[in-house]
This record gives C-alpha cells, sequence and structure tokens, in this order.
C-alpha cells in the first residue's frame, strides 16, 4: 500500500539550504495524528498531533531513504496522518519534512501494541553526492510493508467497533 507523501514548502527550504551548506539532514520524528486534513506542500504540521516517536533511518542511496518510527503509544487512536521531521539550525524547532495522511485510518496506535510504521522516501537523485528534489509537492511514496498494511486494517477495523461499542454503551449508562 502506497500512501502518498508530500515534501512541505518549510521541508524543501530547509533541505535545500543544509545541501548547499554541504550539511548533513538529520530525521528527528515521526508526528501521528488521528485527524486528516488536505495534505498540501503548504502544511506545517499534523493536524491535532497525538504524539511524537523517533525516527530512525537506514539503507541511505541518492534515490531513496528508509524511515522507520517504533510506536509505542500510550495513548489509543486512529492513525490517520504521519508527518517526518528534520533537525534545523533551532534543534528545538524540527521542521516538517514532509507529511501523508489519508481520511481513513491506515493504522491503529495503543497502549497493548508495539509497532513500527516504515517506508521509503524516494529522492530524485543527481551524478553528485547531493540529493536534488525537484520542487515543493513533490509526491514521493511512503510504501508499507504488505503484512503491516493487512495487521493494521485488521486492527483499525476492530478498534472502530470498540468504539462505536464504547461509544452505545456510555449513551445507554446516560439514560
Amino acid at each position: 500500500m502506497a500512501i502518498p507523501f508530500v515534501i512541505t514548502e518549510q521541508g524543501l527550504a530547509l533541505i535545500s539550504k543544509q545541501i548547499a551548506g554541504g550539511q548533513v539532514i538529520r530525521f528527528k520524528e515521526a508526528a501521528l495524528s488521528d485527524q486528516f486534513s488536505q495534505i498540501a506542500p503548504s502544511r506545517t504540521s499534523v493536524t491535532s498531533e497525538k504524539e511524537r516517536f523517533p525516527v530512525a533511518i537506514s539503507r541511505p542511496t541518492q534515490k531513496r531513504v528508509a524511515v522507520e518510527a517504533r510506536v509505542d503509544s500510550k495513548k489509543s487512536y486512529p492513525i490517520r496522518e504521519i508527518g517526518i521531521y528534520i533537525v534545523s539550525d533551532d534543534p528545538l524547532k524540527p521542521v516538517l519534512l514532509g507529511i501523508s495522511g489519508t481520511p481513513e485510518p491506515f493504522a491503529f496506535a495503543s497502549p497493548e501494541s508495539v509497532f513500527i510504521i516504515n517506508g521509503f522516501i524516494e529522492l530524485a537523485a543527481l551524478s553528485s553526492p547531493n540529493i536534488q528534489i525537484t520542487g515543493p509537492g513533490e509526491r514521493l511514496d511512503l510504501t508499507l510493508g504488505e503484512e503491516f498494511v493487512k495487521q493494521a486494517v485488521a486492527m483499525s477495523k476492530l478498534q472502530t467497533i470498540i468504539f462505536d461499542l464504547e461509544e452505545r454503551l456510555s449513551r445507554l449508562e446516560r439514560r
């Protein structure tokens, strides 16, 4: 399952600056949300952020980088958006590199489960060691493993049923 991943204008500007200055691009964290808004290059954050988790990168090449976040949530909620943040000039203020999301939940966070969100951010490559991103809003693929997708869809459906039942029970108790 591929979920559209859009590079933000802020993220593009920071990466361009870092590449021009010969700096290393450092990934910081993934922010998760249970809400969904239009995914656009002008976004600066996820909608109604719930939690952040550190990210790790592996297998970087000129064409792509694997990004993963270990979700060890203390809360229960459906995941509809994920934003990837990178370290800026001010380490206390990371910048949203890109954002991805769907109106329907693609995963579910809960204290009872720990899982890894992983994917590849595909990048255009130059013949030089620098990475070139062709413009704001360039669509990249965040590809989730097939096993993860099946588990996430099943968990999401089950949690939706549980939320619905809890809501109905709450209404009945109020009567």
